[in-house]
């Protein structure tokens, strides 16, 4: 069995377990896809969203919905 190593999402701050080595990982609770990078095979940081594009909308569409239960 390959080692699981612990990672928090940049995104919703969820801690979650992901599989040594994996280059691309999903976030189990806001569904974000992230790029990782490793320092060895127990140590990764999430490095960067998978897509910019997709993050920037997603992160517009979060802003939005705040903006409209602050009224």
């Amino acid at each position: 069995m390959e080692a699981q190593v612990e990672v928090r999402c940049r995104s919703c701050h969820h801690r979650f377990k992901i599989l040594a080595l994996q280059e691309f990982v999903e976030c189990p609770n806001c569904l974000q896809k992230w790029r990782l990078k490793w320092f060895d095979e127990s140590t990764a940081t999430i490095l960067a969203p998978e897509s910019w594009v997709e993050f920037q909308k997603k992160m517009k569409s979060v802003r939005i919905d705040s903006e409209e239960t602050k009224k």
